[in-house]
């Protein structure tokens, strides 16, 4: 069994829908494929969300745009016979949608949950397409087997039931089963969405279930790189990486897989091909528990997260204080707020922990209402904020048999006069 996810750069015209068509085409083995939206229908689908809901006007044109795009590609990639019913099918789509948008400008229903049915039409639109451009496949709805909680806009899966679900529906598999990734359904029967790289997490949680052979991303790229290539035009393909060390790419800012689709693929030990749509020859990069047994470079990749705000808390009353790291990234936590590094003091008098630009301000004012009693008696002296921030991670698992990797890092920083404002490493010294 094979689980293959193709991204919105592979879905988003009709070109390089005939070469998913060629890459499905070439597997032996039965295959599970999740389709993510088209390029752009997803900013799309929440750009109408908004102007449904603060103009009550003006979303028709959008709309009739992307459904014209979807038609054209059909035209252009479904077989004659295979057509009309293709088309009649995203048209109810389509006519389903201004439906909810047209409820939504009525009613003025601002919720997350309207937002989350709104945003899984595209998946739902490239699901419809690359099935009927396929001769032997079947349509399976994500939401009949993956159940999640209330949380719209990023909802946690409820693994036993949904692992049972996907187990129960693909338990005889004769026909490849298109998948539309991204969302899911709450007990309750309404649509969520997985929030951020949701298809991603989509496929990886259906290849666990299964104890798929391998998950395959599908993607622009070759593989996860030495570098954003943006940055470094000299940047490698990595071929093969240790889990961990994926992950840590990732999560500091490499957006070939998101760091949440790794973790089910990680507890069934499934490993992960990264591959590029466009270039199906290349090898890519295979992630999985062994990584390159036979490569002792000590750094694999380097990566980066820009327009972050660096939150530093300080007070002698920090020192001694237990519980107090508990209580503060609590706060960040209940309050939807990101913490994507942390760093404190030997001395405990500070701690500095980074969150996306977008959140500083809400992480200030949290901080200052939470513990305003203790600032009024002096405890905590304050809360300092900077702005405009980068992260910079240099990952690699062999770095904690290397001494010294750590000051060569620092000082080929610090000869080209760049300051370091905060420092972390991992336990794993990844």
């Amino acid at each position: 069994m094979l689980v293959l996810k193709f991204g919105g750069t592979s879905v988003g015209s009709s070109e390089s829908l005939l070469k998913v068509l060629k890459i499905i085409g070439s597997k032996s083995e039965a295959c599970v494929v999740i389709v993510s939206a088209m390029n752009g229908i997803t900013d799309s689908l929440a750009e109408m969300f908004e102007i449904s809901l603060e103009k009550g006007e003006g979303y028709m044109e959008l709309l009739d745009k992307i459904r014209n795009r979807h038609f054209d590609i059909i035209r252009e990639v479904v077989p004659f016979d295979r057509r009309e019913d293709c088309m009649l099918n995203i048209n109810a789509l389509f006519c389903h949608l201004e439906e909810i948008l047209n409820c939504i400008t009525v009613l003025k229903e601002s919720s997350k949950r309207s937002r989350d049915f709104v945003m899984s039409f595209g998946e739902l639109f490239t699901a419809h397409i690359v099935v009927a451009m396929l001769e032997n496949a079947d349509f399976v709805d994500a939401r009949d087997i993956i159940v999640t909680d209330n949380n719209f806009g990023a909802a946690n899966v409820i693994w036993e039931e949904s692992k049972q679900k996907i187990k129960d529906k693909f338990e005889y598999q004769d026909r490849v089963k298109l998948v539309n990734g991204f969302c899911g359904k709450t007990r309750d029967g309404y649509t969520s969405s997985l929030g951020r790289g949701g298809s991603d997490l989509s496929a990886s949680l259906i290849a666990a279930a299964l104890g798929a052979e391998c998950l395959e991303i599908w993607t622009d790229v070759n593989g996860m790189m030495t570098a954003d290539p943006r940055i470094e035009p000299n940047a490698l393909t990595i071929p093969r990486l240790k889990y961990n060390e994926a992950a840590e790419l990732s999560h500091f800012g490499a957006k070939v897989i998101y760091t949440p689709a790794l973790w089910p693929a990680i507890k069934a030990d499934i490993p992960v091909y990264i591959k590029n749509t466009f270039d199906a020859a290349k090898e890519g990069t295979i992630i999985d528990s062994l990584g390159d047994i036979k490569n002792d470079e000590v750094v694999k990749g380097i990566s980066s997260i820009h327009d972050m705000s660096l939150i530093t808390l300080c007070g002698n009353g920090l020192m001694g204080d237990i519980g107090f790291a508990g209580k503060l990234f609590s706060l960040m936590s209940e309050n939807k707020v990101n913490i994507v590094l942390i760093s404190q003091a030997s001395s405990e008098y500070s701690i500095t922990f980074a969150v996306r630009g977008e959140d500083s301000d809400k992480a200030v004012l949290l901080i200052r209402n939470k513990f305003s009693k203790e600032f009024s008696d002096g405890i905590y002296s304050g809360v300092l904020r900077q702005d405009g921030m980068a992260i910079v991670a240099v990952v690699g698992d062999n770095m904690r048999n290397v001494p010294g990797r750590s000051g060569k890092v620092f000082s080929v920083v610090g000869k080209n006069s760049v300051n370091i404002n905060a420092i972390a490493q991992g336990a794993s010294e990844s």
